[in-house]
């Protein structure tokens, strides 16, 4: 018997919102798309749903993650401005 998933307390935005969804069928997801989702304690990083697949035959959904330089911390000599 799988362990019944249990809404998360400590969670971002995001997660509470996707915990939130659950069960329901693809089209809700599109509501996740139209902006940056903050995400919490993750040093500036945004989310972003740029397509949501809408059936599960659909091509599939575009999601971005974009983070600051400082908090990615790739080495100087691997970034260009």
């Amino acid at each position: 018997v799988a362990p019944v998933a249990r809404p998360s307390t400590t969670g971002t935005t995001l997660q509470k919102t996707m915990e939130q969804m659950e069960g329901r069928g693809y089209p809700s997801y599109k509501d996740l798309m139209g902006g940056a989702w903050d995400m919490e304690g993750c040093g500036g990083c945004q989310v972003f749903f740029d397509r949501v697949q809408g059936d599960p035959y659909a091509p599939p959904s575009w999601v971005r993650v974009r983070l600051p330089a400082a908090t990615a911390g790739f080495p100087a000599e691997y970034v260009t401005k």
